[in-house]
């Protein structure tokens, strides 16, 4: 099933040059496919399956990437035309980053649903600052010297 409608794609084709009736499914997937895999690490997108369940937000990058590779294709030995794909696919991959890195969330979805966080994987942790040692790691226990030490 398709993430985004021929609606969705004519709120960024121009109407002079291109109408969408029907969407190229191939081309869909496989932007949809890359678009969802780069946010993965951020939000759950596992039951984004369709127009329906995808947000609004991420229908708009996934239109923006289909016009302007759309675009691309069909008028790429048009200079003139072919910059308005290139501006669709470079801002919908500006929004793809910003959601993947955290500086953009999606409105109304929690953030950092599936960044895999736990625990710190790096040493010193917060049990390192333990005020005994232990036969795991001798380097435990109270400071060996501060700041208001004379020495």
């Amino acid at each position: 099933m398709p993430h985004v409608t021929p609606d969705d794609l004519n709120a960024f084709a121009d109407g002079r040059k291109i109408t969408f009736n029907d969407i190229d499914v191939g081309l869909e997937e496989t932007l949809s496919t890359q678009v969802l895999a780069r946010i993965s690490q951020v939000y759950d997108t596992s039951t984004w399956v369709d127009e329906t369940t995808t947000p609004p937000l991420i229908k708009s990058i996934i239109a923006m990437q289909y016009v302007g590779w759309y675009f691309e294709r069909t008028y790429s030995e048009d200079a003139n035309i072919s910059n308005y794909g290139t501006m669709l696919i470079a801002e919908s991959n500006t929004l793809t980053d910003g959601l993947a890195n955290g500086q953009i969330d999606i409105p109304g979805l929690p953030t950092g649903i599936n960044t895999g966080l736990t625990q710190p994987s790096f040493y010193p942790d917060d049990n390192s600052s333990a005020s005994e040692t232990t036969y795991d790691d001798m380097s435990l226990g109270p400071a060996k010297f501060s700041m208001g030490m004379v020495w």
